[in-house]
Parts: structure tokens; sequence; C-alpha cells
């Protein structure tokens, strides 16, 4: 879903162009739009004091009312035959992933059950634990 030229140009800050091109106003329509009770969640832990939390409610609350419209999730290029893309970088890693595009979203009924399948039998973490115990039982 992501070209090759975003892999390569992307930044967590945009690009030069993009950002010289916003203006004040800009900033000022994007919080008017998103900065609203309805687009806003907090998730508190741990032993925070009871006050903390009637501050926040105090202060968030007083945020306009207000949701922006649901932005449409990218439609990937159809796919076709076998595909390859193999990136370069200066990292002390490899990594070969392997994958097919299916129709399932986040926040479809099958998604979780995906992700949890995946996060058992594929994470790297999992698997390094796994081999990691076979060899410390004298099995790897």
């Amino acid at each position: 879903m992501i070209s090759s030229r975003a892999l390569r140009t992307a930044t967590l800050l945009g690009d030069r162009c993009r950002r010289s091109s916003i203006t004040l106003e800009d900033v000022k329509a994007f919080y008017t739009k998103y900065f609203t009770r309805e687009n806003l969640v907090i998730g508190l832990g741990g032993g925070y004091d009871e006050s903390l939390l009637a501050k926040l409610r105090g202060d968030l609350g007083r945020l306009p009312a207000g949701k922006p419209e649901e932005v449409p999730p990218p439609v990937p290029a159809a796919f076709e035959g076998w595909k390859a893309t193999i990136v370069e970088k200066d990292a002390p890693a490899t990594a070969i992933s392997m994958g097919f595009p299916i129709d399932i979203l986040r926040g479809t009924k099958d998604w979780y059950a995906l992700e949890i399948a995946n996060s058992w039998l594929g994470n790297i973490a999992t698997r390094a634990a796994i081999c990691t115990r076979s060899s410390a039982n004298g099995a790897g």
C-alpha cells in the first residue's frame, strides 16, 4: 500500500515542500476539525489521583463538539502475479517477509482472530522465545 517512493522520501515531519506550504490558517482549520470532544480518547493507568481525572475531564470537556467525517481506507493496487520488493538498508538484521493480500481491515470481525494468530505464529519474538526455550532444554 505504500509506494517505494514513499519509503525513500517520507519523514516524520513530512517532505520539505509540504511543510513549507502550511499556513497558520491550515493549522487553525486542522485544530478546529480534529481537536474535538468526540475525537478524543484518553487512557490513564496506574496510581493517579482522582483530582487528575477530574481536571482532565474539565479541561478537555471545554473542547468544541464535533466529529470529523470518516476517511475511507486506501484501496491497494490490484494484485497480479508474483511481486517482490527488495529494500536495502544499512542495518545489522535481515528479514524475508511474505504475505497474501486479503480483504480484512481493522474493525472487521475476523481481524482480531487473525491478529492473535499472527502474534502467536508470526512474531519474531515468539519464534525466538520458542527457540531459546528449546535450546535451554537441549532440544534445539
